[in-house]
């Protein structure tokens, strides 16, 4: 079931997706607390699987259906890869995992609040490692119970780790980190490869976020950025090609 979904799990790692879409919401409000929904939606994934032949392990898949919600403070106190801090970060929040190979339904879900704008970044990058070993533990068992793993699963960057993102009371700024060699452009990592070879096939990478401001915006900028008419809303949409033509075509700066 792993090697099924090895090169899926690296997209999610990542942030990014094909046919395999990503949108994450994050709200903000006025006092500064706020939540984070990330959801991965890879239904598309047992066509493409069917389209390589592979029909044998669309048979395993089925025999690890599930449709489950987890408590992440529950895995997160059984690793002791997390600092006590990370734990803390992460702990009230829960993961919804639901595959079912008939109905084409093949997506995770997640919900992590936040008490601090500081914090947000930390648990954005940190949710991303989790999640991904998250997802091997249910491909491997159906239960989401703790099982060993590798540390660079867990500790292996992510894709928002190459840019900077700055949060205030009045503004969110993110910014290409020009300090890291970039690694979408040069395709020396496996992430990369395996982002291309999915392009190659037709599959364009596509990756959302939407801030939920706690007051009306004052300026947006950024090559991506769409501001809603109510002005409360921005969403900033890229696929796999923008960021391996022009990585700053993430960059944005809000201010509200």
């Amino acid at each position: 079931m792993k090697k099924l979904f090895s090169l899926l799990l690296i997209a999610s790692l990542f942030s990014l997706t094909g046919c395999l879409e990503i949108v994450r919401n994050i709200t903000i409000n006025e006092n500064g607390t706020g939540s984070l929904d990330t959801k991965i939606d890879l239904g598309e994934v047992f066509e493409m699987v069917k389209a390589m032949g592979q029909e044998q392990q669309l048979e395993q898949a089925r025999e690890k259906q599930i449709d489950t919600l987890i408590q992440v403070k529950d895995l997160a106190a059984k690793n002791d890869k997390l600092t006590a801090e990370e734990k803390q970060l992460l702990s009230a929040g829960n993961i919804r995992i639901n595959i079912n190979v008939d109905s084409g339904v093949f997506y995770t879900q997640s919900n992590i609040p936040f008490k601090n704008l500081t914090d947000i970044e930390k648990i954005n990058i940190l949710s991303q490692r989790f999640l991904n070993t998250t997802m091997d533990k249910v491909l491997d068992d159906g239960k989401g119970e703790a099982v060993e793993e590798d540390k660079e699963s867990l500790l292996g960057a992510t894709f928002d780790e190459y840019y900077i993102t700055t949060y205030t009371k009045n503004s969110i700024e993110k910014t290409l980190d020009k300090t890291k060699e970039n690694p979408f452009t040069n395709g020396n990592d496996e992430a990369t490869k395996a982002m291309q070879e999915m392009s190659a096939m037709g599959m364009e990478v596509k990756n959302t976020i939407v801030y939920n401001l706690p007051r009306p915006a004052k300026k947006v900028e950024g090559k991506n950025a769409v501001l809603s008419a109510d002005k409360k809303k921005v969403t900033i949409t890229s696929t796999f090609s923008d960021i391996t033509t022009d990585p700053t075509a993430l960059e944005f700066k809000i201010s509200f």
